[in-house]
């Protein structure tokens, strides 16, 4: 076989290894009726979801990973207080209660954010405060798809 056969053959394989796996490898979005964000998400990468809570007035920080089955799993819950709303079960951990080893899982997470709970996503380095993607009194909808499904996924 020719050299420049091989080579071909070679980029071909690895242009369409590329291809299927980008279309299997989740995305996660971000959207509300102002803005989308969207980033590839592998299963086992998580982000954290931080607001005020709405009764007890408290800072919250939950940390959701990607399953293997495209869900989105609530692993950690972590408040400063007990009271209304709020898992009871919590590890007390330097003045911060902890739930651990939590194992919920959502197909999606849809809010209704306000400036009063001030909900901001951090996924790595990026900060996404969630108000800006749909306003006071919005809807946010965050969940896992597969590339292809944005074709056909209504907004």
């Amino acid at each position: 076989m020719k050299p420049g056969r091989v080579v071909r053959r070679g980029l071909l394989f690895a242009v369409l290894s590329l291809l299927i796996a980008f279309l299997f490898i989740p995305l996660l979005v971000v959207e509300g009726s102002d803005r989308c964000w969207i980033a590839l998400w592998p299963p086992g990468r998580s982000f954290w979801l931080e607001f005020v809570h709405s009764v007890e007035r408290v800072p919250v920080r939950e940390r959701l990973v990607a399953s293997a089955d495209g869900k989105l799993v609530l692993k950690e819950t972590r408040y400063s207080s007990y009271g209304a709303g709020l898992p009871s079960d919590g590890l007390l951990r330097s003045e911060e209660l902890m739930v651990e080893n939590r194992c919920v899982e959502l197909a999606e997470l849809v809010l209704r954010v306000s400036r009063e709970v001030s909900p901001v996503l951090y996924i790595g380095r990026t900060r996404l405060e969630l108000i800006t993607f749909a306003g006071d009194g919005g809807r946010v909808r965050i969940r896992l798809v597969r590339p292809w499904q944005l074709l056909r996924s209504p907004r």
